[in-house]
């Protein structure tokens, strides 16, 4: 049987299996996570590093991950299996797992009930293969709720038979295991645990006794022995409350809610319907699809099951009209139709669930169940059992098929090889930002180059987490847009607060931006990079003259220009001139000096000019330093200053040169010969 269920989930999981060691299961995005979380996690074993805290992410003051998304379960399995099958073939090999463990599970307690092993296998089939299981393809963790039938077989057992001691700790075994697969798997656990302890009570008093009570006692004492390592400091967070205590009560009900329609329709991922069904699921979010043959088997389950089909059904409804979210949706309208979701989304249980379609993840279970029940009821009053079981087989899967189950190679840049052989640890920042897209990526990078980020992405992230960012002017205005502010034209002096914090790089991604955004963030630089292709363009946080630029012209003191650029080439007689300059520094000047930009004749007068400050330095009005007089650039300074000039000149025409020198703000004596920067052709009035 665990082979029949292994061989079907490589069938239903192609071509994984022929991509097992090159490619992930799943398309990205969330998935790129778990890669971080398992290197992490080894790390902190290797190193005895506290896991619930990190500076590899949002370096240099780090984050809590007291609440971040661990697989810890997972991450065990794959602690010991990458160094033999390598870490993307462990990946793999663990998804797979607990796929065909969640038909094995439900097999057994199926079993239990029903006491028919080809019920019980159609019944796994199920549960296995739910499409809204398979969906979450990018979340791991999601997929691992094998053990919740485990556990429960284990509870009912160790209620209903004598010898009670082997089904406690069994339970309490799979109880802890289905929490450490995802606490969130602990809640409808727990629900589902809640629910059939009510039943019990009521309806089978004759089991219930002090070794009962103390039989669960331990279950439930060892679940709790098991997960406290992991689990504790979650508890003890909101217990403290403060900086710890993220937010971990949100919802986001109206957008995950479960579209009515999408039980109905076979999901976005069947080959045989996906090209009929795009435009509806474009409307629709996450499937739910239930399948005709699984609820034609839980019919008949309703009608001819056991006596405790009423105790499935009840959670089969429950946890259907949940997943609907507060409001209906159907076909990807929402109508104004209040649902009882809206009744209880404010309580912090249901906050912590966060989206209402993982509700109907969860009804795989009872419905599962009840399938069995009505599949039993077939085969024991058919005398072809066998063609009925076959046929409920072959029904299931092609309903479910999601052929081809994605796989994803995600590509690391070259950049990021060659920096993992850099010695000593010192951070980088990847561009553009975002905590909730590109970060993801970013984290599975930095499984390569083995570096702290300034920035990362952590699943419930406190305020607290931007307090660095937020403090540079320039990368606060990144975090808010993802832009570099052209007011701020104290360069290396923004940089250097990435330098001073121990950040090396930064990293801009010419394929996650537009051309243009590129363009812009590359003249804010005003230096050269150090390494460039065409997924990364590399720049030091410490630019260096004569190596990360050069001067066009030095004008006196250590300064020089490196870049110039006049508004315009042709201009009228009295248009407006204005020259934008990036400055360098081979050395630290000795005073502060003003720019004089200047407009010199054809027969070589200087008509007219303006003086003005080479960098006027942070502009933001939370800036506590905007201005950046040249006294304090220091050798290899960066910066960006502009001067204009309205012209006033006579009617006639010619070409004029443009020059820029520096001068001694309070005798007026300039430093050196002033520099050509440009040619601008003054048009005759008419």
């Amino acid at each position: 049987m665990v082979l029949a269920y292994l061989l079907a989930t490589l069938v239903m999981t192609y071509p994984v299996l022929l991509r097992l060691d090159s490619h992930y299961v799943g398309t990205g995005g969330d998935l790129l996570i778990f890669p971080w979380n398992d290197w992490w996690s080894r790390k902190c074993l290797l190193e005895g590093r506290n896991p619930f805290f990190t500076t590899w992410m949002f370096y240099p003051r780090g984050v809590s991950l007291v609440y971040h998304n661990f697989a810890w379960l997972n991450t065990a399995l794959w602690l010991p299996l990458s160094p033999l099958i390598g870490s993307v073939a462990a990946y793999n090999v663990i998804f797979l797992l607990n796929l065909a463990l969640g038909g094995i599970g439900m097999y057994l307690l199926v079993h239990y009930l029903a006491q028919d092993q080809r019920a019980a296998f159609v019944a796994g089939l199920i549960f296995a293969f739910w499409p809204c299981r398979m969906s979450h393809y990018n979340h791991p963790n999601m997929i691992s709720i094998g053990w919740m039938p485990l556990f429960l077989l284990s509870l009912m057992r160790a209620i209903r038979e004598k010898a009670k001691l082997l089904p406690a700790l069994l339970g309490g075994l799979f109880l802890a295991l289905t929490g450490m697969a995802r606490w969130l798997h602990l809640l409808f656990a727990g629900g589902l645990a809640l629910l059939y302890l009510t039943y019990s009570v009521l309806r089978e008093r004759q089991h219930w006794n002090r070794r009962t009570v103390a039989a669960l006692a331990l279950m439930f004492g060892l679940a709790v022995l098991v997960m406290s390592p992991l689990l504790s400091p979650l508890v003890l967070a909101q217990i403290k409350g403060g900086e710890k205590a993220e937010d971990v009560f949100s919802t986001d009900p109206e957008i995950y809610s479960t579209d009515l329609v999408s039980f109905f329709v076979p999901d976005r991922s069947h080959p045989l319907f996906k090209p009929w069904l795009a435009d509806l699921w474009s409307r629709m979010r996450r499937g739910a699809y239930l399948g005709y043959g699984t609820l034609a088997l839980a019919g008949i389950g309703l009608w001819r099951g056991r006596r405790d089909r009423g105790l499935w059904l009840v959670a089969s409804v429950g946890l259907f009209v949940l997943s609907l979210g507060p409001a209906l949706q159907v076909a990807g309208r929402r109508f104004d139709v209040t649902l009882p979701y809206a009744w209880i989304q404010n309580w912090p249980i249901v906050q912590v669930l966060r989206h209402p379609n993982r509700f109907s993840l969860y009804l795989s279970l009872p419905l599962a169940v009840l399938a069995g029940y009505g599949m039993t009821w077939l085969v024991k009053r058919s005398r072809r059992a066998w063609l009925w079981t076959a046929c409920a087989v072959v029904l299931v899967l092609f309903e479910y098929l999601p052929w081809p189950y994605p796989t994803v190679q995600p590509s690391v840049p070259p950049f990021y090889y060659q920096l993992a052989q850099e010695p000593g640890e010192f951070a980088i920042l990847d561009l553009p930002m975002g905590a909730r897209t590109v970060a993801k990526l970013y984290m599975y990078y930095a499984t390569v180059h083995r570096k702290p980020l300034v920035e990362g992405h952590v699943s419930r992230l406190p305020v607290s987490a931007y307090d660095f960012i937020d403090s540079v002017p320039w990368l606060r205005g990144l975090h808010q847009d993802n832009e570099m502010d052209p007011a701020l034209g104290d360069v290396s002096r923004q940089l250097s607060a990435l330098a001073q914090a121990n950040v090396r790089y930064v990293i801009l991604h010419p394929d996650l931006v537009p051309p243009d955004q590129m363009a812009r963030w590359q003249d804010w630089l005003g230096v050269a990079p150090v390494f460039a292709d065409q997924q990364t363009v590399v720049y030091r946080t410490q630019p260096q003259y004569g190596q990360d630029f050069e001067f066009v012209g030095e004008l006196g003191d250590g300064i020089g220009v490196v870049r110039a650029t006049l508004s315009s080439s042709s201009l009228a007689h009295d248009g407006m001139l204005e020259a934008r300059l990036v400055w360098g520094t081979r050395s630290a000047p000795g005073q502060d000096w003003l720019a004089r930009l200047a407009l010199v004749s054809p027969a070589g007068e200087e008509v007219q000019w303006v003086d003005f400050e080479p960098c006027a330095g942070c502009t933001h009005p939370r800036c506590t330093h905007p201005r950046w007089p040249t006294s304090q650039w220091g050798a290899n300074g960066v910066a960006r200053g502009s001067g204009a000039l309205r012209l006033n000149l006579p009617d006639e025409g010619g070409t004029y040169t443009v020059t820029v020198e520096l001068v001694d703000p309070v005798t007026g004596a300039r430093a050196g010969q002033p520099l050509q920067v440009g040619r601008v052709e003054v048009q005759a009035a008419d």
